[in-house]
This record gives structure tokens, C-alpha cells and sequence, in this order.
């Protein structure tokens, strides 16, 4: 996680006192804590031992042994954990505090991983590579994690990874996973960018994802809930913490704020049903085991008496909230009363009113081409990394947790995101992959490190 202790402001404010001598001479790096037997090598002098304090220069190699680790942070507060049997080369650095235009910071992977926060040298955008092999990877404002994989290592990872019950993407933090994308459905993150949703596209807490008038979307969150966005709707994951081994522990909020949902409850649901919550403005809806569609359509349109309807705002003046039941049960509420809503039952709640009650007859309110989320058909192993379905193969494999990361390659060049991960290998040619791979994703060393945020020096 992303976290700024006071111990680490400390840290922060002792680099920028050192900053103005160290861009004008070495050290360049200081080590902020080992674990087991690591050295650094220099052409032309002994290896020598590493130790918390430590400190590195342009040309030194960080060598990691069995079981034991590193975490390095630079002058501009970029930080990198060396994870076990690993080799990495710091080719070149150069930083100065007020000449940005000037940074130069360039690593070889020679074995073994890390994953990387970049640090202030990130403002400049191509002052940043890491080479492994043939491949190189360009970043900017980025938390990533790089491996080459060229023997047994990653495929026992990999192995002992899929053996797990964890399927919590402990790295990424993806919630979900867009199974199926029809037409243009947007998705805006918390960073308050916006990024077109596509199929196996990521999504974290904080997301909103709205849909035009030819987009829907099928959508598969990490404890198997399973969504349906239609057309003209917009949902927002409010809230999402999941851990297989720990789902009595899980929490998931999802807001509609727009249209309709078509909802079918997962495991989250069936074990930890009290916090789990769908809401549409001022209605909330607790769930039993369910399936159920929700929509916020206009009041004139969604009468009882029909007639053409209308996607609306929800918490419009004149707006209402219909649920219809497929299984299962629900307890609506709204700001002054709550109902129970079973199987093959619907229920309004006039916005003026904020009083739910039951209704006999539904309005079709959604598409009836709109698939049903109980019919999505996926295998949750491949979805979200824990199962590959192939062994891994030789070469060099990237994730991103934040930011973007280009891996070039004689064969070509790829640009990831958070929550993406690629691959190049002997064909040199490289290839975004389906998922992050678990060995990655929940890499048991690098989960072990907290991670700050750079501090600007004032």
C-alpha cells in the first residue's frame, strides 16, 4: 500500500537535505532494510555485504541469495525491492533537484525481480529505463513489478499460487474484471481520468463506469458477483475488499447512480451478506443470495400504466427506484420505512416519498436483450490470473499497479496500465496478457513492504 508514516516523512526530509550532495556526487541510493545475504558488486573491486544503511554508486550490483531480499530507496525517493536470487545492474544515474530536464536513471534486470515506485526523476518523461534481455521498459509516475524468468522459479510460483484459496489481487487491487463490452462504456477512476472499458479490462474501488446509448457490459468482481451494466446507466464501485481465505471480512458498496443494473450475488453475499450493500441515492438494498435487476427511470415513464420509458438520475425529484426479484430476497429501504422484496416480486420507491412498497406487475423498464448476469459463462481461474492454463514460459514479464509502463522489444512496443500485465519471450515480439499472473500478483516477498509516497522538497 501506499502509506506516509511519520518515520518515513523523516526519511523523506533527510534525502532532500542530502539531495543538493548527492546529484553532484555518489552515494546515490541508500539501503533502507535487508533480510538475509545481499552484496553489491563493482567493476574492479570485491563484493562486499550489504547492510540497513548502506549506501550504493552509479556502476554497483545488487546481488540477493536464497530467501533473502532488499529494499533500496535513491535520491529522488524512488524505491525498488530486489526480491530473492536476483541480480540488478544501477547502469547510470543522474538526478539534480532543480534540472529535471537533465535526470537520467537507467537499470539492468540481470536475474531474478523487483518491483519499482518511481520517485520525483519520474517528471521527466523517458528519463527512466529498466532493460531485461531484449526488452525495455519506459515509465512514468509508476508502481510496477518486473521479472525474468528464466528458469523453475516463476513456474513453482505459479504452481504454488494456483494451489491457493486467496484469489485477492493483493498487488493491483482489482476488483473486478469486464467479461463481455458492447459499444462504448466509459470508466472514470479515482485519479480522475477516463479509460474506455474493453474486454478483461480491470476494475478497482473508486470506478465509475457509464455506459452511451450502444454500450453494456458484463462485468465479474473478484468474489464472484456478477453484474450487468445495460445501456444509458452509470454505476459506481463505491466500496470493495475481498480476501478468499478471509470473506467473512469482505465489504462491497455498489452505487447506481444512473439507469439500471442487473445483479446476481457471489460469495461475498452468502457469507458476509450484512456488508454488502447496493444503493440508488437515498434506497439501500440488503441482500439475501440474490438475483435481481435494479433501475432509476423517470416517473411518468415507468408508471404502472406503461408507455415509453426513460433511463434516469437517480434521487430525481421525479424519479423512482424499481427492483424485480428473480431469487432470493431483499430488504429495500428507504429514508422512512423498509420492506422485504422475495422471489418473482417487484418494488418501487417514489423518490418524493422515500417509502418502498410492492407492486404487482413490473415495468419493463430494461432491455430485454440485456443478458441475464447468471448466464455469463467464465472461468474465474484464467479471469484473474490464478490458473494460466499453460506453464510460464522463459522471458520477461511486467504488472502495473499504478501508472503506465511501455515494454519495448525488437518485435514491437505495448503500453499497460494499472492492473495489466505483459510478456516478451524468445519471439521478442511482446504481448499484453489476459491477466496478471498470480506468481506476481500475490509475490509472497513483495507484499511484505510498504510503499511511501515521493514528498517534494520545499
Amino acid at each position: 500500500g501506499i502509506m506516509m508514516t511519520a518515520l518515513h516523512k523523516r526519511y523523506a526530509l533527510l534525502l532532500c537535505l542530502l539531495l543538493p550532495v548527492m546529484s553532484q556526487a555518489e552515494p546515490i541510493a541508500r539501503i533502507e532494510s535487508v533480510q538475509g545475504v545481499v552484496s553489491v558488486e563493482h567493476a574492479g573491486q570485491p563484493s562486499h555485504a550489504l547492510a540497513q544503511g548502506s549506501t550504493l554508486e552509479q556502476g554497483d550490483t545488487i546481488v540477493t541469495q536464497f530467501g533473502s531480499h532488499a529494499k533500496v530507496v535513491f535520491a529522488d525517493q524512488t524505491q525498488v525491492v530486489v526480491r530473492p536470487n536476483s541480480r540488478l545492474l544501477v547502469a547510470s544515474y543522474t538526478y539534480q533537484e532543480l534540472k529535471p530536464a537533465e535526470d537520467s536513471f537507467v537499470m539492468n534486470l540481470l536475474k531474478g525481480g523487483l518491483r519499482q515506485v518511481t520517485g520525483l526523476i519520474s517528471r521527466n518523461k523517458g528519463a527512466y529505463q529498466l532493460r531485461a534481455h531484449t526488452a525495455t521498459l519506459g515509465i512514468r509516475g509508476t508502481d510496477f513489478v518486473a521479472r525474468l524468468c528464466d528458469g523453475l522459479d516463476c513456474e513453482m510460483e505459479q504452481e504454488a499460487a494456483e494451489k491457493t484459496q486467496d484469489k485477492t489481487s493483493a498487488s493491483s487491487g482489482t476488483a473486478g474484471k469486464a467479461v463481455w463490452v458492447q459499444g462504448t462504456v466509459n470508466v472514470r477512476g479515482v485519479d480522475g481520468m477516463t479509460r474506455k472499458l474493453s474486454m478483461a479490462s480491470p476494475l478497482f474501488e473508486g470506478d465509475i463506469l457509464s455506459s452511451e446509448a450502444d454500450g453494456s457490459a458484463g462485468l465479474v468482481m473478484l468474489d464472484n458477483t456478477r453484474l450487468v451494466l445495460p445501456r444509458l446507466s452509470r454505476m459506481k464501485v463505491s466500496e470493495y475488499r475481498f480476501i478468499a481465505s478471509r470473506a467473512n471480512e469482505g465489504s462491497m458498496a455498489l452505487d447506481l447512480l444512473k439507469g439500471g443494473m442487473r445483479v446476481v450475488t457471489g460469495l461475498l453475499g452468502k457469507l458476509n451478506r450484512d456488508k454488502v450493500k447496493f444503493r440508488a441515492a437515498t434506497a439501500t438494498i440488503g441482500i439475501r443470495g440474490t438475483a435481481f435487476d435494479m433501475v432509476c427511470a423517470s416517473k411518468d415513464a415507468a408508471s404502472p400504466e406503461g408507455g415509453k420509458y426513460e433511463m434516469a438520475e437517480c434521487g430525481g425529484a421525479d424519479g423512482e427506484l424499481h427492483v424485480a426479484m428473480r431469487s432470493g430476497e431483499i430488504s429495500l429501504s428507504g429514508e422512512s420505512a423498509s420492506i422485504v422484496v422475495g422471489a418473482g416480486q417487484n418494488a418501487v420507491i417514489p423518490q418524493a416519498s422515500a417509502k418502498p412498497e410492492l407492486l404487482g406487475t413490473p415495468p419493463v423498464l430494461l432491455d430485454t436483450q440485456t443478458p441475464k448476469p447468471e448466464d455469463i459463462k467464465v472461468d474465474a481461474g484464467k479471469l484473474f490470473g490464478t490458473d494460466t492454463g499453460n506453464k510460464i514460459q522463459p522471458g520477461v514479464y511486467v504488472s502495473v499497479n499504478s501508472g503506465q509502463v511501455a515494454m519495448t522489444a525488437p518485435g514491437g512496443e505495448i503500453l499497460m496500465a494499472r492492473g495489466e500485465a505483459g510478456f516478451t519471450g524468445a519471439s521478442q515480439i511482446p504481448v499484453q496478457l489476459p491477466s496478471v499472473p498470480a506468481f506476481m500478483d500475490r509475490d509472497s516477498v513483495l507484499s511484505r513492504y510498504t510503499f511511501t509516497a515521493p514528498a517534494l522538497c520545499q
